[in-house]
């Protein structure tokens, strides 16, 4: 079947993952943009993004008419630092505001002026996930690279213009004491929620995560 078969089905509601750049300023260790346990990157990567010209000619508003939800996640990237992701961003709420979105980014690379532009449109039924990893010394343990100052400028840059914005750690051994903390923080600058996750490195789904991630969801503290 072809895609202008798919589009013939009018009631078909669509979901797309997209991977608007493959571009990073980080070197997380498991990323796949890396040869395995080096900050070497694979050779057969073409760096590369999507232009606000190809998502329009690829994205119709007919399709985006029929369109629930957008996530924007890299598997090899970060979706900021595809360039026009401001333009892309503001072309899909204002063709179609029902349309749900998720961005997702370690928040350290932009400027104040992308972040506040971004702000103005990404919330209510669009939002920011942040993947920060701890606090000032040991989110950069993970997300290599990532400077803290900047990160929380970003985000609190982001917030403060009216983004909404949610805040996401995986959780390792090195940085489990800092939980609360993190918690903490992230109800000060703002963010809607506060998820832990399993990482993928290490085996720590034990019954003291498992107690945090039961009282987040019920209570809102730890």
């Amino acid at each position: 079947m072809k895609w202008n078969d798919v589009l013939e089905y009018k009631s078909v509601r669509y979901a797309f993952h997209i991977e608007l750049s493959n571009n990073c300023n980080s070197q997380c260790p498991f990323c796949p943009r890396f040869l395995r346990g080096t900050p070497i990157v694979v050779p057969s990567l073409i760096n590369g993004e999507i232009s606000i010209d190809n998502f329009k000619k690829w994205i119709t508003p007919e399709i985006l008419s029929k369109t629930y939800i957008f996530n924007f996640c890299g598997t090899q990237g970060d979706p900021i630092t595809a360039k026009h992701l401001p333009e892309i961003v503001e072309y899909i709420a204002e063709t179609n505001s029902r349309t749900k979105l998720q961005i997702r980014t370690n928040g350290g690379v932009r400027n104040t002026d992308f972040w506040q532009r971004l702000g103005k449109v990404v919330n209510g039924r669009r939002e920011i996930v942040f993947s920060v990893d701890g606090l000032s010394d040991t989110n950069h343990l993970y997300r290599r690279n990532v400077k803290w100052d900047k990160l929380i400028t970003n985000m609190q840059t982001f917030i403060d213009a009216g983004g909404k914005a949610i805040w996401e750690c995986l959780v390792f051994k090195h940085n489990e004491h800092e939980i609360k903390k993190a918690h903490k923080l992230s109800k000060e600058m703002g963010c809607v929620e506060f998820e832990l996750q399993k990482s993928y490195m290490e085996n720590i789904y034990h019954k003291k995560y498992k107690k945090w991630e039961e009282h987040i969801a019920t209570r809102g503290d730890i």
